[in-house]
C-alpha cells in the first residue's frame, strides 16, 4: 500500500519557489530570442537596402556600358566582322575603322538572323551613325541603340504611343527613354495617365481642311440662297418705284 505522504505548507512554498523559477527562465529565454529575432530582422533589412543600392549601381553601370553602343539588324547571314562593317560604312556614307570601336561582336539570333553589336570608342562617332541612319531607309537594315531588359520593355511600350502619334501626324521621336512631341517630353507614366495627350496634341497641331475653310467663306460672305436674292431684288424693284413717282 502506497504510504499518504502529508505535505506540508513548506513543500508547497518550495514548490512555488521551484515554478516561480522556471517560469523566470523561460521568460528570459523567450526575451532572448525576441531579441535575437529583432537582430535578425534588422540584419536583414539591410541586405535588403545593400541589395538595392548594389542592384541600381549595376543598372547604371550597365547603361553606361552601353551607352556608347548600337545594334544592326537585318544582315545578309554570309557577311563577316569586316564585311559587315564595309556594308554599314556604305550604307550610311560614314568613314568607319577599326580605331573608333572599343568592341565588334558578331552573332546568330534564335531565328537564326545575324546581329552586329558595336560598341563606340567614342559617343561621338555612335551620334553620327544616328543621325545618318535617314539613309537606311529603304533597305532592310535596322539600328537601334543597345538597350538593357528594362528599357526594352520601356521602349516598347512607347513605341505603341510613337506609332499612334504619326498617324495623327505629329512629329514624334523617342530620345531618353521620353516621347518627344512637339518641343515636349512626356514619360511613359505621363502617357498612361492621360491617354488624350497625343488626340489633343494632334487637333492642336492639325492644318485646316479645305471643307472648313469652304464653310467659313461662305458663312462670312454674301448669302446665296435663292430665297434672300428674290427679296433682295424686289426691295430694288420697290425702291425704283418710289423714285419714279417722287419725278
Amino acid at each position: 500500500m502506497a504510504s499518504n505522504k502529508i505535505v506540508t505548507l513548506d513543500d508547497l512554498h518550495v514548490l512555488l519557489l521551484n515554478l516561480n523559477a522556471k517560469v523566470d527562465l523561460t521568460q528570459t529565454t523567450l526575451t532572448e530570442f525576441k531579441q535575437e529575432l529583432m537582430n535578425v530582422g534588422n540584419r536583414t533589412n539591410n541586405l535588403e537596402k545593400e541589395n538595392i543600392a548594389l542592384k541600381v549601381k549595376v543598372f547604371e553601370l550597365d547603361h553606361k556600358l552601353r551607352n556608347n553602343s548600337i545594334v544592326v539588324f537585318g544582315l545578309e547571314n554570309q557577311l563577316n566582322c569586316v564585311d559587315a562593317l564595309t556594308f554599314l560604312s556604305s550604307k550610311l556614307e560614314i568613314n568607319l575603322g577599326l580605331q573608333d570601336f572599343n568592341f565588334i561582336n558578331l552573332f546568330t539570333s534564335k531565328n537564326n538572323k545575324k546581329i552586329l553589336k558595336i560598341d563606340f570608342l567614342y559617343n561621338l562617332k555612335k551620334s553620327q551613325v544616328l543621325k545618318n541612319l535617314n539613309k537606311l531607309k529603304d533597305s532592310h537594315i535596322f539600328v537601334a541603340e543597345d538597350l538593357n531588359p528594362q528599357d526594352q520593355l520601356l521602349h516598347k511600350e512607347l513605341r505603341k504611343h510613337l506609332n499612334t502619334g504619326k498617324k495623327n501626324g505629329l512629329k514624334i521621336f523617342i530620345k531618353n527613354n521620353r516621347l518627344c512631341v512637339n518641343n515636349k517630353k512626356y514619360t511613359l507614366e505621363e502617357l498612361n495617365t492621360n491617354p488624350d495627350i497625343l488626340a489633343s496634341l494632334s487637333i492642336i497641331s492639325r492644318p485646316p481642311t479645305s471643307e472648313g475653310l469652304t464653310q467659313s467663306s461662305s458663312s462670312s460672305g454674301p448669302s446665296s440662297n435663292p430665297q434672300d436674292l428674290d427679296k433682295i431684288t424686289d426691295r430694288l424693284r420697290n425702291k425704283d418705284k418710289r423714285q419714279l413717282q417722287r419725278k
